[in-house]
């Protein structure tokens, strides 16, 4: 045999082994992972035939016969070859999530036309040996009209460069390599061939390059949740990045298990994992044939998720079958599925939601938007969510705040009960958006946890309050201190101490002037450099409250390692004093606090009912709309003259 066709064997073996690995390890679900499967069953009978083609050429032995199977498959090698260039760019587009633009004409013809062409030239060899021949005499014999097809080649490797100019910025970097390889080798591997037509790299050459690409790009160990058969979280997140750069819509089909950590606890963790295998496996038959390219993925505290590559699929009737199934299956009582607690919704990524962050969100929070007696939000509701609506330009709100000066700050009186005096209050931001009006706290500061903004939102409010304590004669309303919210980001930065006392010297504001809030779970999130930055702070005589005590899992041990003189106890902890056990509750964490050498705020109080309770039991302080509501600057400034000097009667201000 000649030794140029072992370089056919050794590629024809490489094909093999990646065709194997990718059916073992199962890539073959998305649709990115079935465009490679394409590429590599393409590859793999191109060499096929390119081996066959070579061998009866270079062997015809002055038979016909072989003659005539030189022909056959150099037909089918060159119809095969050229329909190369096409998959692998519907691989490549696959990959930069553009997939999409197939539907327009204009880019169908790009994709199909140079091959339709490619086709034709092939089929007219049979009657005018333009591309090649093949005789007895003189064999193989490439003619002039080969340097065509090089050429509509040459067409699809401008086209795979556009779209690879526009998938740089978001695509991984190895796997954007990896898909530029193809056609960087392409191109050197056809020059050396075509000046020097005997030697049989091009198939070896392009079966290195699949391996690459494998190695590089289907990476299952990053993509793929294991231990339940599905695409992870991480890849869901990519898959939406690709499609926010790509600005190419996607329609996402949600399922989410409230509890699922309680059932995996009830029913361990293997059956729980084989029962999402199963309900994975379930969905993907169901949507086999229905529905168009779609991807599976699981993650984030029990959530699957179907992203559709086309926006506009209708999936209503697919969420009622899911349902349907689920139902059926969650009566049998020795089932997963009988203590689940299910939602459902679909969305249009991009459409309705725009950002990764807040789709990220979205997906796990999204029952927070529904009744508790509902099971399915609709996209008509969530159209209709002004939450949602302002979830959806959070990040662009956020940022336009920031560099317009929409945020203002204002300032709720805190009331003294012993002295009947308003002698500190709590420092608020607020935002009011010229497109979207006032944007409350609650929505607006989890958006900027989510998207980084939490910095900048944190050093304004600081600057905001030792402006504020700089330009106002705050002893002479009585006021002794301003009460400033500190976020988690702000508690563990390495600046914080240069920070605050950068302040103070810039205003001249005493450091007994501004007492710092933190809350309880920043000490689980990094304790050791919270401590510090606190301790150090103390050390320079800033005092501490510890905000929303009594939500989440108070640990008195933890309390007691930070540096705090007052304890603020939670509205909600407030909201049902009615209760004999809350009450009894709040009653002890006052007397413990007090014994300990802390004062105590009771938040949200808004009757007189509650004043009188709270007075009672000891509480020091109080903050609520029955004396006071937020307000901004010179309101607040108003507010404590008539109270604190002029001795306006307090209370019933709710």
């Amino acid at each position: 045999m000649h030794s140029a066709l072992i370089l056919d064997q050794i590629a024809l073996l490489i094909l093999a082994l990646t065709l194997f690995s990718i059916l073992f390890k199962r890539m073959t679900r998305s649709l990115e992972d079935k465009a490679f499967l394409l590429n590599i069953g393409v590859a793999f009978f191109m060499t096929f035939c390119d081996f066959l083609m070579e061998f009866y050429s270079r062997n015809l032995n002055g038979l016909r016969i072989r003659v005539f199977a030189a022909y056959f498959f150099s037909y089918l090698y060159f119809i095969i070859r050229n329909f190369y260039n096409v998959a692998y760019l519907l691989f490549l587009m696959a990959m930069a999530g553009v997939h999409s633009d197939l539907r327009r004409r204009t880019v169908r013809l790009l994709v199909w036309g140079p091959y339709g062409l490619a086709v034709l030239m092939i089929f007219a060899n049979l009657f005018t040996p333009y591309l090649f021949s093949i005789s007895l005499e003189e064999g193989y014999r490439r003619g002039p009209g080969m340097l065509y097809l090089y050429a509509l080649g040459f067409i699809y490797m401008l086209i795979g460069f556009y779209y690879l100019s526009r998938c740089v910025h978001y695509l991984d970097r190895s796997k954007w390599m990896a898909l530029l390889a193809m056609y960087v080798i392409t191109m050197l591997v056809a020059f050396i061939q075509y000046m020097r037509e005997g030697l049989l790299i091009e198939m070896i050459a392009f079966s290195m390059v699949m391996l690459l690409d494998h190695l590089l790009i289907q990476r299952p160990e990053e993509i793929l949740d294991f231990s339940v058969g599905l695409y992870s979280w991480n890849a869901y997140r990519n898959r939406l990045i690709v499609a926010a750069k790509s600005r190419t819509p996607v329609r996402v089909v949600i399922i989410r298990y409230l509890n699922a950590s309680q059932a995996r606890s009830v029913f361990g963790e293997k059956r729980y994992n084989q029962f999402v295998r199963m309900r994975g496996q379930e969905l993907e038959n169901m949507m086999y044939r229905a529905y168009g390219g779609h991807n599976i993925y699981y993650g984030a505290m029990g959530c699957i998720c179907i992203v559709f590559d086309d926006a506009q699929t209708d999936a209503n009737d697919l969420l009622r079958r899911i349902q349907r199934s689920f139902e059926s299956e969650s009566d049998n009582h020795s089932s997963v599925a009988s203590v689940l607690q299910t939602r459902y919704t679909t969305i249009r990524f991009l459409q309705d939601i725009q950002e990764v962050e807040s789709m990220i969100n979205f997906t796990v929070n999204f029952p927070g938007y529904m009744s508790p007696t509902d099971h399915i939000l609709d996209g008509i509701t969530i159209q209709e969510n002004t939450t949602l609506q302002i979830k959806n330009y959070s990040a662009r709100i956020i940022s336009r705040a920031l560099r317009e000066n929409y945020f203002e700050m204002y300032y709720q009186p805190i009331y003294n009960l012993q002295s009947g005096l308003f002698e500190s209050a709590e420092a608020l931001i607020r935002l009011k958006d010229p497109e979207f009006g006032f944007v409350s706290p609650a929505i607006f500061i989890p958006e900027a946890e989510l998207h980084g903004y939490m910095a900048p939102i944190g050093d304004f409010v600081l600057n905001s309050v030792y402006e504020f304590l700089s330009q106002n004669s705050t002893d002479s309303l009585k006021l002794r201190y301003m009460e400033v919210n500190l976020s988690v980001e702000q508690c563990i930065q390495n600046n914080l101490v240069e920070t605050i006392l950068g302040l103070e010297k810039k205003y001249a504001v005493p450091s007994g002037k501004v007492n710092l809030e933190v809350t309880e779970t920043m000490n689980a999130l990094n304790p050791e450099a919270m401590i510090r930055n606190l301790q150090a702070l103390h050390a320079r005589n800033y005092r501490f409250s510890l905000d929303d005590y009594g939500t989440g899992y108070s640990n008195i041990l933890r309390v007691m390692h930070l540096p705090l003189s007052l304890v603020k106890i939670d509205k909600e902890l407030v909201d049902m004093l009615g209760d004999a056990k809350c009450a009894s509750v709040v009653a002890n964490t006052i007397t413990m606090m007090h014994q300990i050498g802390m004062k105590i705020v009771c938040e949200g109080v808004e009757t007189a009912e509650q004043v009188e309770i709270l007075r009672e039991m000891g509480c020091d302080y109080i903050q609520g709309y029955y004396y006071a509501k937020p307000m901004p600057r010179e309101q607040f400034l108003s507010f404590l003259k008539a109270h604190n000097l002029d001795g306006v009667p307090a209370g019933g201000q709710a």
